[in-house]
C-alpha cells in the first residue's frame, strides 16, 4: 500500500522479487508510519514478490506481520540478531562446516573443533577414549584425560584442548584433571610432565 504526505490513497502495489509482505498496512517495524515491503530474509526465497516466500531450513512462525526464524535442525547455526538485536534481514539457519566446526546441544553457536575431537556438525567425538568433555559457556572443553596422557587447556585458545599420549619410555599413572599438574596450556609442554622410566622398567 502506497502512501502520500497526506495520508494512505488506497493505491495497491505489489513488492517486487527478493521483498515480501504479510500485512499491508504494516511497516518494517511495529513503529514504521508509513506501509513497506520487508527485504527476504537471508534465509529465505522471495522470487516471485508479494506474499511468497519460500523458507529454509528450520523452524518459521509469523510474527507480527513477518517470518521469523525460531529454531535450528541439528549441526546448524541459527543467525537472527545483530549485535544483540533481533534483524530480519539476516535470518538463517548456517550449517557448522564439516570436519571444522561442531555445534552441540546447549549451544548457540559453531565453535571451532579442538585438536582432541573430530567434529561433524552436530557430531563431536574425543580422539582420546576415556577422557572427558563438557559444555563450558558455549564450546566443548577438557576436563580428564586418561592415565599415561597429558592434558592441554588453554582459557585464551580452546582449540588446542586435548589429551597428548607419553611418549615411549615416560608415563603417568594418574588421571589427568584440568587445573592439576598433569595439566598444561600448551601441546609442547606436555611431555616434561611425564614421567621417566626408571631402569629396567619398560
Amino acid at each position: 500500500l502506497e502512501s502520500s504526505p497526506f495520508g494512505f490513497e488506497g493505491t495497491c502495489r505489489r513488492c517486487a522479487p527478493g521483498s515480501y509482505s504479510l500485512e499491508p498496512l504494516r511497516g518494517k517495524t511495529a513503529h514504521s508510519l508509513f506501509p513497506s515491503c520487508l527485504e527476504c530474509p537471508t534465509g529465505a526465497t522471495c522470487k516471485d514478490g508479494g506474499d511468497s516466500v519460500s523458507l529454509g531450513k528450520g523452524g518459521w512462525a509469523a510474527v507480527d506481520g513477518q517470518y521469523r526464524l525460531l529454531n535450528c535442525p541439528a549441526g546448524y547455526e541459527l543467525r537472527n540478531e545483530f549485535e544483540g538485536r533481533f534483524e530480519h534481514d539476516v535470518q538463517q539457519c548456517r550449517e557448522c562446516v564439516p570436519g571444522i566446526e561442531y555445534l552441540v546441544q546447549n549451544m548457540t553457536n559453531c565453535g571451532a573443533c579442538p585438536l582432541g575431537a573430530v567434529c561433524g556438525g552436530s557430531d563431536f567425538r574425543p580422539k582420546v577414549a576415556g577422557s572427558t568433555w563438557a559444555v563450558s559457556g558455549n564450546l566443548m572443553r577438557l576436563f580428564s584425560c586418561p592415565a599415561g596422557h597429558i592434558g592441554v587447556r588453554n582459557e585464551m585458545l580452546p582449540e588446542l584442548d586435548q589429551c597428548i599420549e607419553c611418549r615411549s619410555g615416560s608415563f603417568t599413572l594418574e588421571t589427568a584433571t584440568v587445573g592439576g599438574a598433569l595439566f598444561v596450556v600448551v601441546p609442547e609442554q606436555a611431555q616434561e610432565q611425564c614421567t621417566k622410566c626408571p631402569p629396567g622398567a619398560t
